[in-house]
């Protein structure tokens, strides 16, 4: 889908910094190309169901999940595994696996685990994004996170807005307070639970269960 590889081509363009890994950064390195080659997979599914039942709106790539992949809030091993009970991901679906020595050990992602096991419990695949896209973290030191700052907030608000309109987006939840200030700054009406980070588990599930069934009632 054309529309899905401008909106890829536009992610590929920003450039690195002490504070800032783009892990689908243009250029020869192949382990962007096959990050590039993931979240073009995941993102051209959703756009031959025609229809994406909901979006949810994370925080930033975290290095043991999307700065790996290039999937938001997806780890190595639900990259190569897949998710029980729904159609999505897994080598036998074509997606691949970087290849990069400094995170050869790293499989799994707490957040990621969570939410996906939730969905799959749900049997809901919504469409996952991140409020800025690009991997967020402590100066010079890749293998870390931290919280993306106000301003590249808004960076990541342009792009936020092109996957809602690329994919026609009526039910947004913001998940954690950093996507939920993204969408209004967009004036994007959305749900909100909390991160499921930090002791954040369950009220995280409880938020997306009535998210869900009152998708299921509307």
């Amino acid at each position: 889908m054309q529309a899905v590889d401008r909106l890829i081509e536009r992610l590929a363009e920003r450039a690195d910094s002490a504070t800032v890994t783009n892990p689908y950064r243009a250029g020869d390195d192949p382990n962007h190309a096959i990050r590039r080659h993931n979240l073009r997979l995941y993102l051209n599914g959703f756009a031959a169901a025609k229809k994406v039942p909901a979006l949810l709106v994370c925080e930033a790539p975290g290095y043991r999940g999307c700065r790996l992949t290039g999937i938001p809030l997806c780890s190595r091993k639900i990259l190569t595994a897949g998710v029980k009970g729904l159609p999505l991901f897994g080598l036998r679906r074509g997606y691949r696996e970087p290849n990069e020595p400094s995170f050869s050990q790293i499989q799994g992602e707490q957040s990621a685990t969570i939410v996906w096991r939730e969905l799959s419990q749900l049997g809901f695949n919504p469409l996952i994004w991140n409020a800025f896209p690009w991997h967020p973290h402590r100066e010079c030191r890749p293998l870390s996170n931290r919280t993306p700052t106000h301003s590249e907030l808004q960076e990541g608000s342009a792009i936020l807005a092109q996957v809602i309109d690329l994919f026609a987006i009526e039910n947004v939840l913001a998940i954690g307070r950093k996507a939920q200030t993204s969408l209004r700054d967009l004036a994007i009406p959305c749900a909100a639970t909390r991160h499921p980070a930090h002791g954040g588990k369950a009220e995280f599930a409880g938020g997306l269960r009535r998210f869900v069934a009152g998708l299921a009632d509307s």
